[in-house]
Formats: C-alpha cells, structure tokens, sequence
C-alpha cells in the first residue's frame, strides 16, 4: 500500500475531515476481508454508481485493491467522472 496516500488518508480522517475510502475489489473479495471503514464499489461498476451514490467531486476519495492495478484504474475512472480530489493508495498485498 502506498505509504504516503495512507498516511494522506489517516491524517484527513484524524482532521475530522470527511473522506471515502473506496475499495474496488469484487464483493466477494470485500466479503472476505476489507480496510475498517472502507465502502466496495467494484471496478466494473464504478462508473455506473460512483456519481449517483458519492455526488460531491470536491469529496477526497482513496482507492484501493488487491495487488494496486484496479485501485489506478479506479482513480482513473473517478478523475475522468469528474472527481477533484482522488489518491491511490494501491494493493493490500
């Protein structure tokens, strides 16, 4: 996991700071073990709900997922859906 983003992540929340964080596995993965605190949107699905269910893109946003490749392809999505304020925090692994 990336260090730095955590850390970023961490410091939003102690603040008291409002931030998602976003894990992109399947919901079977999330079933089986998930960050405390985390929300599952999969990947395949994040461009169909991301806006309906989190409609604020100035709301800072950390992804992440097993091994770090669908949490940048996540951020990718959300920074093209229009999302301000998104981080990768890469792969639990």
């Amino acid at each position: 996991m990336n260090k730095e983003f955590f850390d970023q992540y961490l410091k939003y929340i102690k603040s008291g700071n409002p931030a998602l964080l976003l894990d992109v596995r399947s919901s079977e993965e999330y079933g089986e073990y998930h960050l405390n605190g985390s929300v599952n949107i999969p990947l395949d699905q994040l461009k169909q709900k991301a806006t309906g269910e989190y409609p604020d893109l100035r709301l800072p946003i950390f992804v992440y997922c097993q091994s770090g490749d669908r949490a940048k392809k996540g951020a990718a999505i959300l920074k093209e859906l229009g999302y301000l304020n998104v981080s990768s925090l890469g792969g639990l692994a």
